[in-house]
């Protein structure tokens, strides 16, 4: 037989177990809601850090090309670098522009005035405004002028446009401005966003499988043990 006591906590354990089943629940829908939470505010730091980590690599990515195709068309440039030769130098900006992710180019004499520029440049970027960024003075030595940088936003899309110097026998005599398309990259955010917004959910939901799963393991362990004492 039973034991007087075991028989009471018996009875006592049996009326309470719809309330602490319900106080389960309960906190089992907290737990797994501060869960989710927390995924989420992971999932937007990883967003926001690995966003600025692959722009901050485009970016150096795109003044490298920009240079890279500067210095391979530079001596055609040096050849022609004079304001009568302006169709000339049109034409070598024009192949320069045949990359797929290069818009529009120019050509900007050192005293900042506009020498060529290919017929999809925008007017917004002239010479004298970039070049204020290019060098900080008309008598700025060679060695100081750097290449410049500037991200836009046009009416058609995003945009990045590098200034790079020309330099020839130790003097600048100008740079050439590239336009860059940007929308690559913006495609590339959006499919890194979307990434990590179904590792998110993957996550979240195995996450919570696993701590049902773990609190039903539990409770049943725990329901057992108190059943074997309550038999003695």
């Amino acid at each position: 037989a039973i034991p007087a006591s075991r028989s009471v906590a018996k009875r006592q354990l049996q009326g309470k177990r719809l309330p602490r089943r319900t106080v389960r629940m309960g906190r089992l829908l907290r737990f797994l809601a501060v869960l989710v939470v927390a995924l989420a505010l992971l999932a937007w730091g990883t967003f926001q850090v690995v966003n600025r980590t692959t722009q901050a690599w485009f970016e150096k990515d795109i003044v490298l090309r920009a240079q890279l195709a500067v210095n391979g068309a530079r001596w055609a440039l040096l050849s022609r670098w004079d304001p009568a030769q302006a169709d000339a130098i049109r034409e070598v900006l024009t192949e320069i522009a045949h990359d797929e992710r290069i818009m529009a180019a120019a050509a900007c004499a050192s005293d900042l005035s506009l020498l060529a520029a290919t017929a999809e440049y925008p007017s917004q970027f002239s010479c004298a405004d970039l070049g204020r960024q290019v060098r900080q003075a008309p008598d700025t030595p060679a060695k100081d002028w750097r290449t410049a940088t500037l991200d836009v936003e046009l009416p058609g899309g995003r945009v990045h446009v590098s200034a790079v110097p020309i330099v020839d026998d130790g003097k600048a005599v100008g740079f050439v401005a590239l336009v860059h398309d940007m929308a690559f990259i913006d495609r590339r955010e959006a499919k890194v966003q979307q990434l990590i917004l179904i590792a998110f959910g993957v996550l979240a939901v195995a996450a919570s499988l696993i701590t049902v799963l773990a609190g039903r393991l539990f409770w049943r362990w725990w329901t057992q043990e108190i059943r074997k004492f309550l038999k003695g």
